[in-house]
Parts: C-alpha cells; sequence; structure tokens
C-alpha cells in the first residue's frame, strides 16, 4: 500500500482481516462466494462504524492454501 512504518502504526485499525470465509467443496451455486461477498462487504462498512465510530479503509483476506484452494478469489 506504500505506507512507512508510521502509517502502518497509524492506520492499521483501519484494514480488517476476513479469515473465516468458507464454502464447502460440496455447495455448488453459481457465484455465491461472488454474491455472499458483495453482501458483507457493503455492509461492514456501516456496522462497523455504527459499532466503532469509524469505517474500515481495507479488508483483507487469506486463504491457507494447505487446506483449501482458494478458487472463489480466482478471476476467469
Amino acid at each position: 500500500m506504500g505506507w512507512d512504518t508510521e502509517q502502518h502504526r497509524a492506520h492499521l485499525h483501519r484494514v480488517l482481516g476476513m479469515s473465516r470465509f468458507l464454502l464447502r467443496t460440496s455447495v455448488h451455486c453459481h457465484n455465491l462466494a461472488s454474491c455472499a461477498l458483495g453482501m458483507v462487504l457493503r455492509q461492514v462498512g456501516p456496522d462497523f462504524e455504527a459499532q466503532y465510530g469509524y469505517r474500515p479503509w481495507l479488508v483483507e483476506s487469506f486463504v491457507d492454501t494447505e487446506h483449501f484452494l482458494g478458487t472463489c478469489y480466482k478471476g476467469d
């Protein structure tokens, strides 16, 4: 993001880590991951602001590729 160490410390609270999004491989529904992620991302700003008084600037996610494929994040 281009943040130096001081900026990173000052603004890290505005970065949300999304580590609990999982759709089982047995679930087959076209674009379900995109729809669910879109719904979450549209709502997280207002909800976070209502709870904590400010909106996040960034949501990041991680895929544990040792256990999951992360295919909902791949573009065609």
